[in-house]
């Protein structure tokens, strides 16, 4: 049992928030005190004022915390994945000048996949949205990429439909 410091009555521990800066982990307010403390208008206020008067430091912690956590969130993702790290996929794409390796179209702000082979899960390289596609439509099969390859040197189209 826990005593409110609002209103003074003893609840069981559940009538209360989890608050980790306190001595027993439980915020000093019952949840009913706290519900009516949060939406009251002074409090809406207080944070409306407090968010304008701050807009510029917050959205700065903001850019900086989601850009790390944007890069460490890629970085876990490639490393479970594909057993290579940022630092390995920035090296690729290096060496790809930026680019897909298939297109040599520049894939802009946007990360480009990571190809690899999914018998062995060995990584080949990076590709644009459409070329990764591709291979996945067509299979990762020589042969139906050569029907294709040789589908499109058809010298004469069937005609206009």
């Amino acid at each position: 049992m826990k005593i409110c410091t609002k209103c003074k009555s003893k609840q069981s521990y559940e009538s209360f928030h989890a608050d980790r800066r306190t001595r027993d982990g439980l915020s000093y307010k019952c949840k009913q005190c706290k519900s009516e403390y949060d939406g009251k208008p002074s409090s809406i206020l207080r944070r409306i004022k407090y968010n304008r008067l701050h807009q510029s430091q917050i959205s700065e912690y903001h850019s900086k915390y989601y850009d790390i956590k944007a890069d460490h969130k890629a970085n876990l993702k490639m490393k479970i994945q594909y057993n290579i790290t940022l630092t390995d996929y920035n090296r690729m794409l290096n060496t790809h000048n930026g680019a897909c390796a298939i297109c040599h179209m520049d894939n802009g702000p946007r990360r480009l996949h990571i190809d690899h082979d999914n018998t062995e899960g060995l990584v080949r390289g990076l590709l644009c949205n459409n070329c990764n596609l591709g291979i996945g439509y067509l299979k990762e099969n020589h042969t139906i990429f050569l029907g294709a390859i040789q589908y499109l040197k058809l010298d004469e189209p069937l005609g206009a439909y």
